[in-house]
């Protein structure tokens, strides 16, 4: 039986991983840059707000794209999307934090550590936890309670 859990719980977790990794990998990237200890003025050059109609409704993301100059005098540009209500408007000034090795990680929006998942992500989490993982301690409630031995 806990070959079976755990047959069952590694499929899940790569399930999770997959719906997770693209978001995380980016707030990884900002969150880095928010913590790198640099940080340079900057300016919104452009913004572009693209709607996409989906099962939960409809879905409004804004690219923004920005420029600034690093430490060393480099100028850089670098996009970065948003569903957010828009944040910053073109020709907005903002503070843009950055990796001095990596430009093109730089944000001059918030990290989402911590973001409000979708409805879609919270179900799918949630139904995989309840079939995965609950099932192993009330099977082992249920053997203790019968005597029997239900792992041997």
């Amino acid at each position: 039986m806990i070959a079976l859990s755990l047959a069952l719980l590694i499929p899940g977790a790569g399930v999770i991983l997959l719906i997770v990794r693209p978001h995380l990998r980016r707030d990884l990237q900002k969150l880095r840059a928010w913590n790198s200890g640099h940080a340079a003025a900057g300016r919104c050059l452009s913004v572009d707000t693209y709607e996409t109609e989906t099962e939960e409704g409809l879905l409004v993301e804004h690219l923004h794209l920005y420029e600034f100059t690093d430490a060393s005098g480099r100028q850089c540009l670098f996009s970065e999307w948003s569903r957010r209500s828009m944040t910053n408007r073109k020709g907005d000034s903002v503070t843009v934090y950055y990796e001095p090795e990596r430009p093109e990680w730089a944000t001059a929006i918030p990290p989402l550590i911590g973001r409000k998942w979708t409805i879609l992500e919270l179900v799918t989490v949630l139904v995989l936890l309840a079939v995965l993982v609950v099932p192993i301690p009330v099977l082992g409630v249920a053997c203790a309670v019968s005597g029997s031995a239900c792992w041997g």
